[in-house]
């Protein structure tokens, strides 16, 4: 049986089409071509070359189960996985009945792993691993049941590792023990990208590549080679390279983390999902878009840094930096092949939470059968003066008291409440400090507060920033505990006051002292150890990533222990499991140029296992569509209230707020707490297993019951399946 179905991409400069335009068939035949059908599919597809590749009974048979069957191609170094019931084949080589591969280099046709690494004048190098021949490698292979291990050494760096291919139950799974990796010379491996060919797809096909930017993003396929090759690189968790110019400019362009491990590429038919289930803190993404759409995982190793210094007018410029030591751990990535009908990114959403449901890293939470209300109590600020600072109060401790028992003597039985500013110094002492400001009432005041919220069964939660420190404000030791980089140089911005502090050093005693000091029914929630997960380069005190997710989860769990419950801001996976409410989960991606749809994957794995929330309503440009993003990512309503007038704020450093107070607020609050309670009290505590557009306005969720939510984003109404939804507005169908 001859492969007709191997899905792969290749990326080659000698590939590159001009092409401006299709030509209409019929149009003069160009020379060269029997047909203008030909010519039209060699510019839209490439034209079909000589199969070079073995019929799969010739290679080697890995092992098999009712789902799939697993080959490897020993000469060629390459995997396929044959999907039994459709007979589809995936494969880290192109087929060339599926595109050109005449033109293509052997790196572009077939590569099982490019090795990027350091030589030793410290430049960055790549080899490409394209076969058991390839020129400046050698390789071994040992067979097992249902596995393959290849051991591969690229000789003249010296660096050599294992790379394990083993059958799962829908794919297979690619793992690279951190015991195998050994540096013999003075080269240094910086990363691995495993199979960029695998599971890719070309233009005209009905489908999309996946990736988790935010809430989750959709690139779909054009239906011909786009005139110009698209590459797009990104870092899991938090860009690894950044500064404080980087951060600002993020936080100015609204850029999201991407929060999960993964990516999927949905074909007409089938497709593939991939999740990095070790190392996936050290890692990151590939997405292109040319002769093929491809996407795939890079695996770290080291920090390479290029820093720029300035010591006087005759010592400056760049140096190459490489951190020392090796980050630990396998590096562990599984692929799972989709079977046609079960390709979206609703039914890859499905398939991730079930697959950290079956490892343990997801449980479900007792929750009330109700929606819940999410409140920030914005407390005090800094404002400078001419005479000197003072705290301007925006809601006192006795302020924030009496909304919550008038919240509770008007129906709401379901809150937590996360306080902004309330230690000494308020909002801008950074880092947050153990004591409460006295001009909002002391501790006395907020332990009286904390016991009123317990006794009604809501949830306190106190903010504390451990990350950023500035040193006009807040006390901390900028040369023990701040980031340092490749010249072991405390980070910092242009004026010399703002730092982030090294997690691993710093917030395990603070954030202890914290936790220690409520014992009187609140917790703390950890503002940015969800959504910041950077290195320290520093060689005085490095820190992987690695590391820093270890000391995180550390304190959630210590936390946890201790106040009964614990949060954090950010939604990256590594504090999913660990903390209980979650604030600040985009529910939009960061509107890359390349995106076409937004897509709550994130919610469809978290909802119904995690307390989470978004944006608040009343920050929220539009008031009505904040809520209707509420309804469509099951997200807890959440609003920002003051006692006060928030034009407090002016001449502070916070000046987000517009519309905040409680006298103002109260009505339209509680009016969306008995709404969305009303509606949907039977069905916010499911997961949500489906997410369509039904049109660009139209929006359709299915809970695990079989309910259905229609959101309708338009001016107009809307009618679908005899369901009539008002404009701006949603409506609940339930499953039989």
């Amino acid at each position: 049986m001859k492969i007709k179905q191997i899905i792969a991409v290749a990326v080659s400069a000698s590939m590159l089409l001009s092409l401006s335009a299709v030509p209409a068939l019929g149009d003069e035949i160009p020379e060269g071509f029997s047909s203008m059908e030909e010519y039209y599919n060699y510019l839209v597809f490439g034209t079909k070359g000589d199969n070079t590749t073995p019929e799969l009974d010739e290679m080697r048979l890995i092992g098999e189960n009712d789902r799939v069957k697993m080959y490897y191609n020993e000469s060629g170094a390459d995997v396929f996985i044959e999907e039994k019931a459709s007979g589809k084949v995936y494969g880290s080589e192109v087929d060339s009945e599926y595109i050109d591969t005449k033109e293509m280099s052997p790196s572009s046709v077939s590569n099982l792993v490019t090795v990027n690494y350091a030589d030793e004048s410290g430049d960055l190098r790549e080899a490409d691993f394209t076969s058991a021949s390839a020129e400046g490698f050698s390789s071994s292979t040992e067979y097992s049941d249902n596995s393959v291990s290849v051991s591969i050494t690229l000789i003249d760096a010296s660096i050599s590792f294992n790379l394990i291919l083993s059958l799962t139950d829908d794919g297979f799974e690619a793992n690279i023990p951190y015991e195998s990796i050994k540096e013999e010379g003075k080269c240094r491996l910086v990363s691995l990208r495993l199979m960029p060919a695998f599971g890719a797809a070309r233009p005209g096909e009905n489908g999309y590549i996946f990736y988790p930017d935010g809430s989750g993003a959709v690139m779909e396929f054009a239906d011909y080679r786009k005139t110009q090759p698209e590459f797009y690189n990104y870092s899991y968790y938090c860009n690894n390279k950044l500064t404080f110019d980087v951060y600002e400019e993020n936080e100015n362009l609204d850029i999201k983390s991407m929060m999960l491990p993964v990516f999927g590429i949905k074909h007409t038919s089938g497709g593939v999902f991939a999740e990095i289930t070790g190392g996936d803190t050290d890692a990151g993404l590939h997405i292109s878009a040319d002769a093929l759409y491809q996407s795939y995982f890079e695996l770290y190793y080291r920090t390479y840094s290029t820093v720029t210094y300035n010591f006087s007018s005759k010592s400056k410029g760049e140096v190459n930096k490489l951190s020392e030591e090796l980050t630990e751990g396998d590096r562990t990535v599984r692929y799972h092949i989709l079977p046609d009908g079960k390709n979206t990114y609703s039914d890859m959403a499905v398939l991730y939470r079930n697959e950290l449901i079956s490892r343990g890293e997801l449980k479900a939470q007792n929750k009330n059968s109700g929606v819940p209300l999410s409140v920030e109590l914005f407390m005090g600020i800094r404002k400078n003066g001419i005479i000197g600072d003072s705290i301007q109060c925006l809601t006192s401790f006795d302020d924030a008291e009496k909304i919550i028992n008038d919240l509770a003597e008007n129906g709401v039985e379901n809150a937590d409440f996360i306080l902004k500013g309330w230690c000494k110094g308020g909002y801008d002492t950074l880092p947050t400090c153990v004591s409460a400001e006295s001009k909002l009432g002391g501790n006395s005041s907020l332990n009286a507060l904390c016991r009123t919220a317990d006794g009604l069964g809501f949830k306190i939660y106190l903010l504390a920033d451990m990350i950023n420190a500035n040193s006009d404000t807040g006390s901390f030791n900028a040369q023990k505990n701040a980031l340092r980089d490749a010249l072991n140089t405390t980070l910092t911005d242009e004026g010399g006051t703002k730092y982030w502090l090294n997690p691993a050093i710093y917030l395990p005693d603070a954030a202890q002292k914290l936790v220690n000091s409520r014992n009187n029914g609140s917790a703390v929630c950890f503002e940015n150890l969800g959504e910041w997960l950077v290195s320290d380069v520093g060689k005085s005190h490095a820190t992987s990533r690695r590391d820093m997710a270890d000391s995180i989860r550390n304190v959630l769990e210590y936390a946890k222990e201790q106040n009964g419950y614990v949060a954090v801001t950010g939604g990256n996976k590594y504090v999913c499991g660990a903390a209980d409410r979650l604030y600040e989960i985009p529910d939009s991606d960061s509107q890359y140029y390349q995106t076409n749809l937004t897509v709550p994957f994130w919610q469809m794995v978290m909802h119904g296992f995690a307390d989470y929330s978004s944006l608040a309503a009343n920050l929220s440009y539009d008031f009505n569509y904040q809520k209707l993003k509420f309804v469509e990512t099951g997200s807890i309503p959440h609003f920002v209230i003051t006692e006060n007038s928030p034009n407090l704020l002016q001449g502070t450093s916070y000046d987000g707020i517009f519309t905040s107070e409680y006298s103002v607020m109260k009505d339209t609050v509680i009016e969306i707490y008995r709404e969305m309670n009303e509606r949907l009290s039977g069905v916010w505590n499911l997961t949500l297993d489906k997410h369509e557009y039904l049109s660009d306005k139209l929006v359709r969720v299915t809970y695990s019951d079989g309910s259905a939510v229609y959101i309708n984003y338009g001016a107009d109404a809307a009618e679908i399946n005899g369901v009539n939804i008002p404009a701006m507005d949603y409506v609940l169908v339930k499953g039989a």
